[in-house]
């Protein structure tokens, strides 16, 4: 990998960084006024829309579950600690389906009566919770309800992480940091990137030694 491939990676993740950041703060603004409402217009445009054509991108760069589970699992990595990710993580497509039916019944409830629970500020504090002990893939796959909606309309997206099968060494190390496991590896221990599952955070591309990993559109390299 060369130093300016390097570099141009680093400024990326530093670029995700800030837009992690700034989003998060608008969250806190908007839960402080009581505008969980905006904040639900903001993933209906960035998140459902957008991914549509380039992936869960809210997912990994302007989600405020994401954003703190991000630095929880930096936290967990400092000091060394493996979480258990249970089976259910890639078996459980009707806990996710039943989290939405859960999330929309509750929101509307909340509504209908007027009561002042700020439901998307406890969502993020049920990520944080679930995520001591369980990997956040755990998450993001199966417990999220955004994640939920954002993994049908991704699978329309023509653009996303593509691995390049021949370049791939089978080290192991894109999907040792993808945060919602969605890299997997086939009989021959290729890995292959599960679209609907993917952030976008480019980690994986960070990880390749082999520069075996981009973004673009799928199926091209």
């Amino acid at each position: 990998m060369t130093e300016e491939h390097t570099q141009n990676l680093h400024a990326y993740q530093r670029l995700r960084t800030a837009v992690q950041i700034f989003s998060l703060l608008i969250f806190v603004g908007l839960m402080m006024l009581g505008l969980e409402q905006f904040w639900l217009m903001i993933f209906a445009v960035t998140g459902l829309a957008v991914s549509l054509i380039r992936g869960r991108v809210f997912c990994g760069w302007i989600c405020p579950m994401g954003t703190m589970l991000r630095l929880q699992t930096w936290i967990y990595r400092k000091l060394k600690i493996r979480r258990y990710l249970p089976k259910a993580a890639s078996q459980g497509h009707w806990i996710r389906w039943a989290a939405v039916i859960g999330f929309l019944i509750l929101l509307i409830t909340t509504r209908r009566q007027g009561l002042q629970i700020p439901v998307l500020p406890y969502l993020t504090l049920a990520a944080l919770a679930v995520s001591l002990v369980l990997h956040e893939a755990f998450w993001h796959r199966v417990l999220c309800p955004f994640g939920a909606l954002l993994s049908v309309t991704a699978g329309a997206s023509r653009s996303g992480i593509g691995i390049d099968r021949a370049a791939c060494t089978t080290c192991g190390k894109c999907e040792r940091v993808c945060a919602s496991r969605s890299i997997a590896q086939d009989d021959q221990r290729l890995r292959y990137n599960r679209t609907r599952e993917c952030l976008v955070c480019r980690s994986c591309i960070d990880a390749c030694p082999q520069e075996a990993i981009s973004y673009g559109k799928l199926g091209e390299k």
